[in-house]
């Protein structure tokens, strides 16, 4: 995790992306094998050393995402989604260690799919924007919804336009409501 974190810190220069962000992801899904190879032990020191030490926590999931959210790598939005779906897995499983991702983390990834160049971008943006939407207590940012609009202007899909149009009229009537609860009239 400190390593992890440390690295995320780091101003990298660009050229230097496509070596970098691969290690990280290989330490990471390196660190998650090993917890499970682990925690299947009986022996319960080795259980209660493993939660502390070998669980990635909440800090690493995110820069992780957020690496390959931010990358030019072909795979960044793929990879970015990956860690967001191992986040909310290890939300469910070791809630002291991870807690739920939040809705600018998902703004994050959506981001990643809006740039990305594979052509089930928006399908896949589509899936996430809904799990979002699902996620109990999570509500889509401002930037989350821009960036679907553009994911869904950018989609050569029959009928991307009118996809994009709905999305910015629900954006425009829930910051009406919003709006409204603060200040009344």
């Amino acid at each position: 995790n400190t390593i992890l974190r440390a690295w995320s810190r780091q101003t990298i220069p660009k050229e230097l992306h496509f070596s970098w962000i691969p290690v990280a992801d290989q330490l990471i899904g390196t660190v998650l094998d090993q917890y499970q190879l682990i925690r299947n032990r009986d022996d319960e020191s080795d259980q209660n050393l493993c939660s502390i030490f070998l669980i990635p926590d909440s800090d690493v999931f995110c820069s992780i995402i957020t690496m390959y959210s931010k990358s030019s790598a072909p795979n960044g939005a793929v990879r970015a989604d990956y860690w967001l779906q191992e986040m909310i897995r290890a939300s469910k499983l070791y809630p002291n260690r991870v807690t739920p991702p939040r809705a600018t983390l998902f703004a994050n990834v959506l981001a990643a799919w809006e740039k990305s160049k594979h052509t089930d971008a928006t399908t896949r943006g589509e899936m996430l924007w809904q799990q979002l939407k699902s996620t109990k207590g999570l509500t889509p940012t401002s930037s989350a919804y821009y960036l679907y609009i553009s994911l869904w202007s950018k989609s050569d899909l029959p009928r991307s336009s009118e996809m994009a149009e709905k999305i910015l009229r629900e954006m425009i009537i829930l910051k009406k409501i919003y709006v409204g609860m603060l200040f009344p009239l």
